[in-house]
């Protein structure tokens, strides 16, 4: 495992500890499936197994958002097949909603806000027809 997995791995450990989600477990990142300058696009699993596909939506001078969506682990692997569109995954997730974690670039403050997928701003989603093509990696 790179560093910079190991890292997001830490991190996204002590945002998931520090949120209402905490009692389902820790998150440990599985994939990065986009990496450009840092992940993009990756998938993480919680101790019971169950999984989620997070997304990089925004950023600004002090932040930088992702997008949390619970995924089963069949969809998953149907996304990553590109059976799915990778879109389908923020509009209909597992769960009733989505979350949008917010950390901070100075310092290890994060913010966690639980929305309803309708609530997703348009342009963090991706196109209605991008398909991921990852099914060599399962």
């Amino acid at each position: 495992m790179t560093s910079n997995l190991r890292a997001i791995s830490r991190w996204w450990r002590r945002v998931m500890n520090d949120t209402v989600a905490a009692k389902q477990a820790e998150l440990s990142v599985v994939d990065v499936l986009v990496d450009y300058d840092g992940s993009r696009l990756f998938t993480c699993r919680n101790a019971q197994g169950e999984y989620c596909i997070v997304a990089f939506v925004d950023e600004d001078d002090e932040t930088e958002s992702y997008l949390y969506a619970p995924v089963s682990e069949d969809r998953l692997r149907d996304v990553l097949a590109g059976r799915i569109a990778l879109r389908e995954v923020y509009r209909l997730p597992s769960t009733a909603e989505v979350w949008v974690v917010s950390k901070a670039l100075r310092s290890t403050a994060t913010e966690v806000l639980v929305i309803r997928p309708d609530e997703i701003p348009e342009q963090w989603l991706p196109g209605e027809d991008v398909c991921l093509n990852y099914s060599e990696r399962r």
